[in-house]
């Protein structure tokens, strides 16, 4: 029977269940239990011994017995490790199994003696043992306590105490046979069991990796837990990758909706062996799917990309609820090539899988381009238990998110509802006077105006932190949007008495952003800059150009803010106590400029010094293309009334 649980959770649960009810359970373990003690395994891609060293080369019997000197070399930093490794809760797991009843036996290819440490009695050393030396021409055996200070600390080689010849540490060594008595013990073992569960093994390595195969062909039940998928993963009851485990807690451990997307798409092309993964989210009001995370695409250039329901391999799975493995996508009629243009990434091999939580399509993850071969039933069978984990990490975490910010908007409305009250209250008064309600109108007037910037810029911000905000990228010339910024706010400087200038330089690029949402920020730092300014003071709108980025400041003369408020200056409804008697806001503006600025792939500073001024500056990258400007205009608040 195969099985695969719809989610890690239930996998374990039905994997215990078998545990519980077997009558002889026998564990088979390989490398992978042992490196979360500091043992590095062999076969893992840039950690694995072998991924440094070539095997026959450095742990064969001939090596030995030729270049005695260079093996030890090789061995000495893994005795090292060895020595100072201690069990770790697998280890301590299975010990307690053992004591408890549930399993007969552990088979290990280790020789590490971790299981023996952590108290497990029956264990069958396939590869030998750490715990003696022999002596390759005596045949004497001694311990190998007596002797692995002195080699790990100063290099010196054990040697045969009768004849001083060297000794040979009793592990097996490529070119060895098995040791026959501890070979015919887990044939035995495997023949006779009903359950077998394989932890940390590839199951690649003859004679051991058919042990399992044993257990199937006589009726037991097989468990298999591992880095990477086996042979066997398609025959075995349970699967569980233990990268899932991992990832299944890293889930668990953020509320951080970018932090939390980010891990599994890079999950996911792990897993799965891809050049590349992303999450696309599923937008039900437009009914389209646009890209939130990718591991080969920066924000500023997925912000601006949507992909249709119809007419592309995302929506179909979205629609038929159902994963996809495609081994050429160009072929594929539901292809959708407008993202390959946008982006200049080409697709080759694709596996998409439905995000679903509570019968609710979240959105879809996609692995790109399989590294070796085609994506598998086992790569889709993995993708589908990230996919139910990360659905439901995505869930709570937007709900977590949506709670929150609402009671901090609840939080923010006490005040002006307070105000609201009282007004209304004061207004049923018959010994108000003319002027005294009509200065309360006009109180009711602001607060009421003040509540619908708050809710407006409440509903931009929500939408901006959950990603739905899409960009609307054009080729533009910034230096005309400084100047049309800069005539939309000279009636307002004019009316405060302020000095608003403009510098642009020579050979200003063009900028590749959405120029409505850059106008946005502008302004509203331009407002700021105007409305916290001093009488005669002036606000400077300049751009510079660097190398890999325009930078454009936005300078003024006015009160300026404290230090200790700067660090908080950018954070929902924050205000700066100084400032709250000079106007009012909405504690949002500078909040949105950040979510606005970082979605275009740019970053915003802020500097200011009390009774001087504050200096904004906004890193934009920029393009090749540029576009010539005058140096810079000055418009007096006389010359703006003409």
């Amino acid at each position: 029977m195969t099985f695969l649980a719809p989610q890690t959770q239930t996998s374990i649960e039905f994997a215990a269940d078998l545990i519980r009810h077997s009558k002889h359970a026998v564990i088979l373990t390989g490398a992978g239990i042992s490196t979360p003690s500091g043992i590095p395994d062999f076969r893992s891609s840039g950690t694995g011994l072998w991924s440094r060293d070539e095997p026959l080369e450095v742990a064969s019997l001939i090596t030995f017995r030729t270049k005695p000197g260079q093996f030890f070399e090789w061995f000495r930093p893994l005795a090292l490790q060895m020595y100072e490794a201690r069990p770790n809760p697998a280890h301590l797991a299975l010990a307690e199994l053992e004591q408890h009843g549930y399993i007969k036996s552990i088979i290990t290819q280790n020789v590490d003696t971790l299981h023996q440490k952590s108290g497990s009695k029956t264990v069958i050393e396939l590869h030998g043992t750490m715990q003696t030396l022999t002596c390759t021409q005596c045949y004497h055996q001694v311990q190998a306590e007596a002797y692995i200070a002195s080699f790990i600390e100063c290099g010196e080689l054990p040697r045969c105490p009768k004849c001083a010849q060297l000794l040979k540490p009793d592990v097996i060594l490529f070119g060895e046979q098995l040791p026959q008595s501890a070979w015919f013990k887990a044939q035995k073992e495997a023949r006779g069991c009903d359950l077998m569960l394989v932890i940390g093994s590839s199951l690649e390595v003859l004679p051991v990796a058919g042990l399992p195969m044993q257990a199937l062909d006589r009726g037991a039940h097989l468990i298999i837990i591992n880095n990477v998928p086996t042979y066997l993963n398609v025959r075995a009851d349970v699967s569980i990758h233990r990268r899932l485990i991992d990832i299944s807690r890293d889930l668990a451990s953020t509320l951080d909706l970018d932090i939390l997307l980010s891990r599994i798409v890079h999950a996911a092309a792990e897993i799965s062996g891809a050049e590349a993964a992303s999450i696309l989210l599923y937008d039900d009001a437009s009914r389209q799917l646009y890209f939130q995370v990718s591991t080969n695409m920066d924000e500023s250039t997925r912000r601006g990309i949507t992909v249709p329901l119809d007419g592309s391999i995302a929506g179909w799975i979205v629609t038929n609820r159902k994963p996809v493995r495609i081994t050429d996508a160009h072929e594929d009629q539901r292809f959708y090539s407008n993202v390959e243009a946008i982006t200049g990434l080409s697709t080759e091999s694709l596996l998409g899988i439905p995000l679903i939580t509570k019968n609710k399509i979240v959105g879809v993850l996609e692995a790109l381009n399989k590294h070796r071969g085609k994506f598998t039933e086992a790569d889709e069978s993995l993708l589908l238990v990230l996919g139910v984990q990360a659905a439901v990490a995505i869930e709570n975490t937007r709900l977590f998110q949506q709670s929150d910010l609402i009671s901090e908007f609840v939080h923010e409305l006490r005040t002006p509802l307070s105000s609201l009250s009282t007004a209304t209250y004061l207004l049923l008064r018959p010994e108000m006077s003319q002027d005294q309600r009509d200065q309360i109108i006009q109180n009711i007037h602001s607060e009421t105006m003040r509540l619908n910037a708050l809710a407006s810029s409440f509903l931009d911000l929500a939408r901006l932190e959950s990603g739905r905000v899409q960009y609307r990228k054009t080729i533009f010339s910034l230096a005309d949007l400084m100047y049309e910024c800069k005539d939309i706010m000279a009636t307002k400087a004019v009316e405060d008495n302020i000095h608003l200038r403009v510098e642009s330089p020579e050979g200003l690029p063009l900028v590749d952003a959405d120029r409505d949402k850059i106008k946005q920020v502008f302004l509203n730092l331009l407002s700021n800059s105007i409305k916290y300014n001093r009488p005669n003071g002036s606000v400077l709108l300049r751009a510079e150009i660097h190398d890999n980025e325009i930078m454009v400041v936005i300078q003024d003369t006015g009160i300026g803010i404290p230090e200790e408020a700067l660090p908080h200056l950018f954070q929902k409804f924050y205000r700066v106590r100084e400032h709250e008697t000079r106007a009012s806001g909405t504690g949002l503006g500078l909040s949105i400029c950040k979510q606005i600025v970082q979605g275009h792939g740019g970053r915003i500073e802020v500097k200011s010094k009390m009774s001087v001024g504050t200096v904004f500056m906004i890193y934009l990258p920029r393009t090749n293309k540029t576009v010539p400007r005058d140096g810079s205009i000055d418009i007096s608040p006389k010359r703006a009334k003409k």
